[in-house]
Formats: structure tokens, C-alpha cells, sequence
């Protein structure tokens, strides 16, 4: 795991391989990574992403109710998993696009009769 900090931006980066950071530019929104070989990567953290879970960390719902419109709908899942961890069940239920989490969040002890209703499509 890597932070990189640019300003008032901090990324946290998990690599399954080991990569060298070589820097931030925020012009291009891109984090430049290096292997031994000198092999370049470049990774776009999405930023909107980062931006809503940074206001639900600061407990900021209004401002991240206005941010979630923005965020790409393949990075809803993600987000959702987020607030699934944050304990906000209810609030990742609505997000999640993936009908397994759906289901695994319904099943937590406070919701014990919606899987009944997603099961049988109402």
C-alpha cells in the first residue's frame, strides 16, 4: 500500500505487484508507477470516487448526496462496498448494482424480510 499526498490530495494505492511511485501530476489526473525493470504504468484514481468517500468519512452526507450523480456507474459497486463498511447498509443497498450484494446486505438482522420482496420482484 502507497499514499501519494499532491497538496490537499492523498491517494491510497494497493498493488498486488511492487511498483515504485514516480509521481502525481495533476494536470493529466495520473499517478506515474515504475517497476524494476522501469516498465511505466500510469493509474487515474477516480476522483469523484475518492471526493464522496472523503465527505462520508467527514460525516458530510448533504455534500455527498450531491457528489454520488457524479460518480461513474462502475464505480458504484465500489462505493458501495465503502459504506457497507462504514455500516451504512442501508444507504449501499440503494447503490449497489450487483444483485448478490444486494441480496447480502438485505440479509443483515434489521432487514430479514426484503429478500422475500427481491425474490419474488417487488
Amino acid at each position: 500500500m502507497f499514499l501519494v499526498s499532491h497538496l490537499f490530495c492523498s491517494f491510497c494505492i494497493f498493488l498486488h505487484r511492487p511498483l515504485y511511485i514516480l509521481g502525481y501530476a495533476p494536470a493529466h489526473n495520473r499517478i506515474y508507477l515504475a517497476n524494476k525493470v522501469m516498465s511505466i504504468y500510469a493509474y487515474s484514481p477516480p476522483l469523484n470516487v475518492v471526493k464522496y468517500q472523503t465527505t462520508v468519512l467527514c460525516d458530510d452526507m448533504d455534500t455527498a448526496e450531491k457528489i454520488l450523480p457524479s460518480i461513474p456507474c462502475e464505480q458504484l459497486n465500489k462505493v458501495a462496498r465503502f459504506l457497507e463498511a462504514r455500516d451504512l447498509k442501508e444507504l449501499a443497498m440503494q447503490i449497489t448494482t450487483d444483485p448478490d450484494h444486494k441480496i447480502n446486505l438485505a440479509l443483515e438482522p434489521m432487514h430479514l424480510c426484503r429478500p422475500c420482496y427481491m425474490v419474488s420482484g417487488q
